[in-house]
């Protein structure tokens, strides 16, 4: 009786082992799937996250932001060495750059249009906020000094051709022409009245 009794307690035992060995391989396998989604989950949060701070789908390659700005890559690249647009870190083998890049390229060029140097442009930049207004104003107002003078040299070079295309246009055939007279020695012009042909009557 006392060996039946210790056969029965030990084969209940085993089969509690079974069952408890069963249990923790369905445990390990159901498992298997659930730790692997735990390790892939946050790498897909945290390229989310980076997504959200630096979209790369509201980001451009400097090819594309050429084309947007309708300008060359090269004139990219000119203002990046002259300080005037940032270079982005590289991200794997492109530099990705915001959108607002656009705008502030299309502003240089039109204040270059305007006759501003980069180095006004860079200070214009600066005040881009428009919070400044008598810097802006002393920006601009140095720019259109610069511009006036060049107009009134313009207007005496215009003058001054004028009055050369007179000249070779009554110079007589036999003698130089005031114009490559004047690009070779302006200051030893001839008088217009030895050099005019004759009035024919």
């Amino acid at each position: 009786m006392i060996r039946v009794a210790g056969r029965s307690v030990l084969m209940a035992g085993v089969q509690c082992l079974l069952v408890l060995f069963q249990g923790l391989l369905q445990a390990a396998t159901s498992t298997a799937p659930f730790e692997l989604k735990l390790r892939t989950r946050p790498q897909s949060q945290g390229h989310s996250r980076y997504m959200r701070s630096s979209p790369i789908s509201q980001s451009l390659t400097i090819g594309r932001l050429a084309r947007a700005a309708d300008v060359g890559v090269e004139t990219i690249r000119y203002y990046q060495d002259r300080k005037l647009l940032p270079v982005p870190e590289s991200d794997g083998a492109f530099r990705y750059y915001p959108m607002g890049l656009v705008d502030r390229i299309r502003f240089i060029k039109r204040a270059q249009e305007l006759g501003f140097s980069l180095e006004e442009v860079r200070e214009l930049l600066q005040l881009e906020d428009g919070t400044d207004r008598a810097s802006i104003r002393r920006v601009a107002t140095d720019r259109l000094s610069q511009i006036e003078a060049k107009l009134a040299d313009l207007k005496r070079m215009q003058r001054v051709l004028k009055d050369l295309l007179t000249e070779c246009e009554h110079t007589r055939a036999d003698l130089p022409c005031p114009i490559i007279g004047t690009i070779r020695e302006p200051t030893t012009r001839p008088a217009v009245e030895a050099k005019r042909r004759p009035a024919t009557s």
